[in-house]
């Protein structure tokens, strides 16, 4: 399961932000960011997700977190889903180090991490650098879902013996990047 930010378009013209729940290229649960536009089964939606893309769609059900999609797309279309979506599971277990850019510890370690169910934990920076961000957490989401690291929209890439390491999705620049940075 990959969970991701984005955004969709309702056939009304309604648009809101969202947290998208992605198993297959079948089917996606949309979970509302915010207030949740008027919908109902059979509408036409569009979702922008940032780590797939483009995604249209017909709305089979409706709860209060927010619905189900059913994905409209081509065969080929519905393949590059599924090859984006292995890509990630896959990447999203790696282990290994990856991060190339320079380490700190900053100065204020404790951080407040938003799942996207809206539950919010609180965190302590191991280390930080300009792309991301490990930390020590009990709480343990899916690699591959969209947090909310202090202000910065993240992804998980990875769980660390002690939590969780996270890929932000605008890396810091050099210029604001330092040891007095607050997440």
């Amino acid at each position: 399961m990959i969970e991701t930010h984005g955004r969709f378009l309702l056939e009304t013209g309604s648009e809101a932000t969202c947290v998208a729940i992605i198993s297959t290229s079948a089917r996606i649960e949309i979970r509302r960011r915010g207030g949740l536009p008027v919908v109902r089964p059979g509408m036409k939606t569009t979702c922008y997700l940032d780590a797939i893309g483009v995604v249209p769609g017909r709305i089979s059900e409706v709860n209060s977190a927010g619905f189900t999609m059913l994905v409209e797309a081509s065969a080929g279309r519905k393949a590059r889903i599924d090859n984006r979506l292995a890509w990630l599971r896959a990447h999203a277990n790696d282990t290994a180090d990856q991060r190339n850019d320079p380490r700190i510890v900053p100065t204020q370690r404790a951080v407040n991490v938003t799942l996207s169910n809206g539950q919010t934990v609180r965190a302590e920076i191991v280390d930080l650098s300009m792309s991301g961000v490990a930390l020590a957490t009990s709480e343990r989401p899916y690699p591959g879902s969209a947090v909310t690291v202090g202000k910065r929209f993240a992804i998980v890439v990875r769980h660390t013996a002690d939590g969780i390491a996270v890929r932000f999705k605008l890396p810091y620049s050099p210029t604001t990047f330092n040891e007095c940075v607050v997440l």
